[in-house]
């Protein structure tokens, strides 16, 4: 055993000494973002469009094909301009007649479903170069992640940041989407070093820079515009912690830094919108939300019947207020987005799951049972080592090597998207919604390195590793490479079916719908699969397919519809649905219920909706969950224990 012993304590300083020389480490970042990337093209070819893909395609290409930014106003623009970039180049059809605007106005579900109607088969393929160009959304997550863990706490703990980026299967099946959950995690990580870098050397380029790029973040997703109220507050703690070293002219000239950022920020972020209706009267807004309409009840706007919800009669809490007086300093489009947002939190029509049972009104402790379901049992072991090594830290009140504050700003942005998330109970069915806040904690666990003997020369200049005896190290060491190992091994075993990815922990995807689901399961990514099955098998009685557009125009009849089953409402009839189990796959089509099931289950695996190899019970919560998430009546013969709503 000792032989056993002295051969891992061998080959884990070899290896390790290894990783800590610069142009290894740098070899093996540039490795690992590379197959990260031929991971995500390859998914985002063979993956059929999500729910929301086809119109944040659409959305984009109106902001370039007539300059405004009404269509998916709920999140800023920058991934879908981006993304619609090969798409103009290519060439593509597109049906604009179903664009309205208005207070509460969603048009772009149905403008999606009008450009795949549009565009039939070729769809699949302009969806797919949209995809590839968000790609490099990614790599930008992977450098920062190596970057910020090399200057932390030496260079392998920038390698084990960089590979659970790279690996991490929710980045892998997000940052194949045009969705900008990803990305947006990707732009926030990156704006947060920019700002540590500047803490560490306030220099008025720094500034600048700082200021530039969180203009840019800000444009991917409105979630980082919690990122205002933290850089202040972690700069104030941050400069409190050495105020002997600090005066009155120092104190000044910061907070002029500080406030020449913001400014940036904001002035980058208006120009992305033209800016277009920038710094309006705060009272000349019509908002839709009760939070910024002070309307505590609903009274329904005539507006198409794609809105799944009733608006709220429209007003302005601010108008004939002093408030109201003020020039707001963001665009139109961008406040009217946030105030949409709000009302999906306040009302959004539909239930929501949660490990077999139903609730009305969410949980607090959503994202944190699915973030243990749905991350790797080896990334999850990791920040539990992290979080037990702090509190071992703390108990013997150990600085181990580098001031506590530096941690501040990467744990601080990770912890307030996480609560502010999770107190938004109004919508628990992402959890997509989160992961802006991975990137900090996959940084977070290079501490852990910190246990492992490398030379000094690997450390930066203003940091040192924690000084442990020896003997101690190897099992840490040993530790991290078998977790890191793991980590690959099961990101790679899942792919290309990163989204349905649920750990060790909670059984793997096959059991994930006992779990979650909706976006966390099926998000209508695997129709491809699924009509290649069928088609070979050239049986289409029992399949049925609704979607958020027709996909028998894409991939071809093995996906009709199958009308004999629906109802005038284009609602499944239960009594007329195969009893043997079947696959499901929760989508929408022009607001309807709607489904995927072949009775006969799938011979391969596909991880959408319910999975292959149904039971007839799992296969009952589905379509209990398709049916009653828009209030339909549910069927008597489906267990109650899936009928039941929690409070």
């Amino acid at each position: 055993m000792s032989d056993m012993t002295g051969v891992a304590r061998s080959y884990s300083r070899l290896l390790l000494l290894i990783l800590n020389r610069p142009r290894i480490a740098r070899g093996v970042v540039a490795a690992a973002i590379l197959v990260h990337s031929a991971m995500l093209i390859y998914s985002a070819c063979v993956h059929s469009p999500t729910l929301n893909e086809p119109a944040h395609l659409v959305a984009g290409l109106s902001h370039w094909e007539f300059g405004h930014f009404a269509l998916y106003r709920v999140n800023p623009p920058l991934v879908r301009l981006v993304a619609s970039l090969p798409v103009i180049a290519t060439g593509y059809e597109c049906d604009w007649s179903g664009f309205y605007d208005g207070p509460g106005a969603r048009p772009a579900q149905s403008m999606g479903a009008d450009f795949v109607a549009a565009n039939g088969q070729r769809s699949h393929y302009l969806i797919s170069i949209a995809r590839c160009a968000c790609i490099p959304f990614s790599w930008i997550g992977a450098i920062i992640c190596y970057l910020w863990g090399k200057d932390l706490y030496g260079r392998p703990a920038g390698l084990l940041a960089c590979l659970l980026w790279c690996f991490d299967p929710s980045i892998l099946g997000h940052g194949a989407l045009i969705t900008p959950d990803a990305h947006c995690a990707a732009l926030g990580v990156a704006a947060n070093y920019t700002f540590w870098r500047w803490l560490i050397n306030p220099t008025w380029s720094g500034t600048l820079l700082a200021g530039a790029v969180l203009g840019v973040a800000e444009l991917s997703k409105t979630t980082l515009l919690l990122l205002y109220p933290i850089w202040p507050l972690v700069w104030v703690v941050y400069r409190w912690n050495s105020r002997n070293q600090m005066n009155a002219r120092r104190w000044a000239r910061e907070a002029s830094m500080l406030l020449l950022r913001m400014v940036l920020g904001v002035a980058v972020l208006n120009s992305a919108y033209g800016f277009s209706g920038s710094f309006q009267r705060l009272g000349t807004l019509t908002f839709v939300s009760a939070l910024l309409s002070r309307q505590t009840h609903d009274v329904p706007i005539q507006i198409p019947q794609s809105s799944l919800v009733d608006v709220p009669e429209p007003g302005n809490r601010f108008r004939n207020t002093w408030l109201g007086a003020l020039p707001l300093p963001l665009p139109r489009d961008y406040a009217l987005g946030i105030d949409l947002q709000q009302r999906d939190f306040e009302h959004y029509g539909r239930p929501f799951y949660l490990a077999g049972t139903w609730s009305k009104t969410g949980w607090f402790y959503y994202y944190g049972y699915a973030l243990l379901v749905k991350e790797p049992a080896s990334t999850i072991l990791l920040i539990m080592l992290c979080i037990a090594d702090s509190l071992g830290c703390l108990i013997r009140r150990s600085a181990f090597g580098f001031p506590k504050n530096r941690e501040l700003i990467l744990l601080l942005p990770a912890i307030v998207i996480f609560f502010t998330a999770s107190l938004k109970t109004g919508i628990n069915e992402h959890t997509r919604y989160v992961l802006p806040a991975l990137p900090f904690l996959f940084i977070w666990t290079g501490r852990l390195t910190s246990f492992i003997d490398v030379s000094q020369s690997g450390t930066t200049s203003h940091l040192s590793f924690r000084s442990t005896a020896s003997s101690t190290r190897v099992v840490p060491a040993f530790t991290l490479m078998v977790l890191a190992a793991w980590l690959v091994t099961s990101s790679c075993w899942i792919f290309p079916h990163s989204l349905s990815f649920f750990n060790e922990f909670a059984g793997g995807p096959l059991n994930g719908a006992n779990h979650l689901l909706g976006s966390n399961l099926d998000w209508g990514q695997d129709l491809t699969y699924l009509a290649a099955e069928l088609e070979a098998e050239r049986e289409h009685a029992n399949a049925l397919c609704v979607s958020s557009f027709n996909p028998a125009l894409v991939y071809g009849p093995a996906l009709t519809v199958n009308a004999d089953v629906l109802d005038s409402f284009g609602r499944p009839q239960w009594p007329l649905l195969p009893k043997s189990p079947l696959y499901i796959s929760r989508n929408y089509e022009r607001g309807a219920n709607g489904f995927v099931y072949d009775s006969r289950g799938a011979k391969h695996p596909i991880y959408d909706g319910a999975l292959s190899f149904l039971t007839t019970q799992s296969a009952d919560k589905c379509v209990t969950y398709a049916i009653s998430r828009y209030n339909a009546v549910i069927p008597r013969n489906v267990e109650t224990s899936t009928q039941q709503f929690s409070r």
